[in-house]
């Protein structure tokens, strides 16, 4: 049985007990089902988007970066809409940074650098960083330049100096 299910049936189940449907009429009934039937899918896919997000962080913590980057891309095509998708992509570019793929990492970073949110500075950081591994040393200055201009606040701009 599905979570959606078992939320129905609990509810129907208690609603019963209380004799709350011989209360109400038939529309009423069907407003209330199809409010917990929303409310248990919107529940159900917000623990499948943390169970992916969260198995995608464990694997990129232990370092296989081959299947982090494979579960963030899966997570960005699955989770469009998610408040977690900034970080994904980030977490994404870092993988690929790591495995190498440089192109691949820049090209991320740059793309979805207009919606990073509140992780601008570190998308801007990554950047440079990437340019910097690619040999592309005054790229690297650039952008470092200008995440300590944007952002001088930022717990990277120490190190964003440095490079």
């Amino acid at each position: 049985m599905s979570v959606r299910e078992e939320s129905l049936t609990a509810y129907t189940r208690r609603a019963r007990r209380k004799g709350f449907f011989s209360l109400c009429s038939p529309c009423i009934r069907g407003l209330i089902i199809l409010f917990v039937l929303v409310a248990s899918s919107a529940f159900a896919q917000n623990t499948q988007e943390t169970r992916a997000f969260d198995a995608a962080i464990r694997s990129f913590q232990l370092g296989t970066y081959d299947r982090a980057q494979n579960e963030l891309a899966a997570f960005v095509e699955q989770f469009p809409a998610s408040p977690k998708l900034p970080e994904a992509l980030l977490l994404q570019a870092q993988c690929s940074l790591r495995l190498k793929q440089l192109d691949a990492a820049r090209d991320i970073l740059m793309t979805n650098a207009p919606r990073a949110g509140d992780l601008a500075d570190q998308y801007r950081y990554w950047l440079g960083e990437t340019h910097i591994r690619a040999t592309n040393f005054q790229a690297a200055a650039d952008v470092f330049a200008r995440l300590i201009m944007d952002f001088p606040t930022s717990p990277r701009l120490l190190e964003a100096a440095y490079g």
